[in-house]
């Protein structure tokens, strides 16, 4: 998700006139498309923040396929309220997910509306338009301000909820930066008594994984891609299962893995495995394959699990503090650490704001079927 403007010389300001009026001065950037009254419109609020309609119609409709199974008729069906309750219990914690990122990331202080974020966000929005690349990965633009709406209205979204994802991505990735460099450094205080103590718990789980993405590019066929990926996966468990030790495993199959980023994974990760914890994982894997994660048992192979990126199969691994005897490995146990610590925080904020909702008179109206006919 991404930011933009044009500013400069009075040239500048000439062509400005010559471009759509979406189109601001300052940088090559583009200024924010207006929403309708009705997409502005306020379904509730925390005592520092207002969530409105067209937030809440982006994620009902990103995940309403796990609520009606794609049968649209059951939101004007005779259990349609049951549903839509079930609906809005599962939505509602990632609407305020965002805005609990934002204010974690201040008390860590990095300022979700500083100039930092604005300006990541702007260098998003201007590549999903003109294509280019922003933190070292190149983004096909769409062409045109015009093909940018189509995109938005087919994922039912518009350009202030692309704008808001785009700086809660950004937030997160300051606040792992943070981490990263300043756990790195020391500069995070963490002993090795409550690294012990961790890895003595339950809030984090060792497993290996093989996972194949799909690798989808525009004009490809989806499904032959999936089916490609299924493929591929259904082999590598084939050779996990008949594999007579862990290191042929690692052979065979973790090194044919990829990383979550769609990088093939590297001999120490495919050797040693994940670290992963609760917090930071329940945000970053769907709920099927986050309690494989945090259930399956050392030695255990799961089936295989289908996200919508790719394809997963986990194995359980021990649990020991034997990481902490190899550098590299104690580091990347350090930073985790660390990072479930703000993540938890992120997870205690939700039920903070939780306590906080005043809900708007739009709430009392709000369906589904509303939500899907976008009224």
């Amino acid at each position: 998700m991404r930011k933009t403007i044009l500013r400069g010389v009075l040239l500048a300001l000439v062509c400005c006139a010559l471009l759509v009026s979406l189109v601001g001065c300052g940088e090559g950037y583009y200024d924010p498309i207006k929403s309708s009254s009705l997409e502005r419109t306020k379904v509730f609020e925390t005592q520092e923040h207002e969530v409105a309609y067209e937030l809440v119609r982006y994620v009902f409709m990103a995940h309403i396929d796990e609520f009606d199974g794609g049968d649209r008729s059951l939101w004007a069906g005779e259990n349609a309220s049951t549903l839509w309750q079930t609906a809005w219990d599962k939505i509602l914690p990632e609407l305020l997910e965002l805005y609990a990122t934002f204010d974690i990331c201040k008390t860590w202080g990095i300022d979700p509306y500083g100039d930092a974020i604005d300006n990541t966000v702007e260098q998003y929005i201007k590549a999903d338009i003109d294509g280019g690349y922003v933190s070292g990965q190149y983004i096909e633009g769409l062409g045109s301000v015009d093909a940018y709406k189509e995109a938005l209205a087919k994922t039912y979204s518009t350009d202030a909820v692309r704008r808001l994802y785009y700086r809660y991505s950004a937030c997160l990735a300051a606040l792992y930066s943070y981490v990263v460099e300043n756990g790195a450094e020391g500069k995070v205080s963490v002993t090795d008594d409550q690294l012990l103590s961790y890895l003595a718990g339950d809030d984090y789980a060792h497993i290996n994984r093989v996972y194949i993405p799909f690798i989808n590019q525009p004009g490809d066929n989806f499904q032959e891609k999936r089916q490609s990926a299924y493929d591929v996966v259904s082999r590598l468990r084939s050779k996990l299962l008949l594999a007579s030790s862990y290191d042929e495993m690692v052979r065979t199959a973790f090194i044919n893995s990829y990383s979550t980023d769609g990088a093939m994974v590297d001999y120490d990760q495919a050797e040693y495995g994940l670290w992963l914890g609760k917090y930071t994982t329940d945000s970053a894997y769907n709920r099927q394959l986050y309690d494989v994660i945090f259930s399956i048992k050392p030695g255990e192979i799961s089936d295989i699990i289908e996200t919508s990126t790719g394809f997963y199969v986990v194995y359980g691994m021990e649990k020991d503090t034997t990481c902490l005897d190899i550098p590299r490995l104690k580091e990347m146990v350090r930073n985790l650490y660390v990072e479930e610590g703000y993540n938890k925080q992120i997870f205690d904020q939700i039920a903070t704001l939780k306590g906080q909702i005043t809900y708007g008179d739009i709430y009392d109206e709000l369906t589904g079927l509303r939500l899907v006919e976008g009224t």
